[in-house]
């Protein structure tokens, strides 16, 4: 009896530790939410002898102009180190001309693939992303004179980058910085309205890839 009571005894143990051992490895938080600041670094080309103070309105198609906006993206984890990303993200910036002005604005619509270590433990939580998607761009040509048509455009953009998530408690983490490459490409055939005297003309490359750098920080929630 004492032997049977040992081996079952026995059993019940290695059960409860290959039980626990399992629930450890699959120990790992399935989903994170993020929303936060984010300014991106918009290529619009290299212009000499650029002065903000005498603008054009091609200059802001020739040279790096920086766009504020927000980021937000959800992740589920289906593995302690792997997870789906869904990432948006707008950015805007207005440009004066004398009496009038120009709202140009950039949305991204990115899904791929992080990288975490998405275990409870561990404060300093370093993640890599490579997403692939859809951007748009929209322009208000002239806030002067609303019957000028509006300009807009979606091609294929992408954001490859990372960041540093620090964990303050079991639910929330900061997100310290996110760093990404963000290619967008369009076509400005139809930028302007031709025709309209007065009416400013895209007179560059019509179809290129913007080289845009996205920057970010914000807060997590697990």
């Amino acid at each position: 009896m004492s032997k049977r009571f040992a081996f079952l005894f026995a059993s019940i143990l290695v059960g409860l530790l290959w039980t626990s051992t399992a629930m450890a490895q699959d120990d790992y938080k399935r989903f994170e939410f993020f929303v936060g600041y984010s300014h991106n670094r918009v290529d619009v080309g290299p212009v000499e002898d650029f002065d903000p103070d005498d603008i054009e309105f091609n200059d802001i198609f020739d040279e790096r102009e920086g766009f504020n906006g927000f980021n937000a993206s959800v992740v589920g984890n289906f593995s302690r180190y792997l997870g789906a990303k869904f990432d948006y993200s707008y950015h805007q910036k207005t440009f004066n001309f004398g009496f009038d002005e120009t709202k140009i604005r950039l949305h991204n619509f990115l899904g791929g693939i992080q990288i975490k270590d998405n275990s409870a433990e561990g404060t300093f939580k370093p993640f890599a992303h490579a997403l692939v998607g859809v951007g748009r761009t929209a322009a208000d040509l002239s806030e002067f004179d609303d019957s000028l048509a509006d300009f807009d455009d979606a091609g294929f953009a992408a954001a490859i980058g990372g960041g540093l998530d620090i964990r303050l408690s079991d639910r929330v983490a900061i997100r310290a910085i996110q760093v990404d490459y963000n290619p967008m490409k369009f076509d400005f055939s139809d930028f302007g309205t031709t025709g309209i005297p007065g009416t400013p003309t895209f007179t560059g490359d019509q179809k290129r890839t913007l080289h845009n750098f996205r920057i970010g920080i914000g807060i997590v929630f697990h």
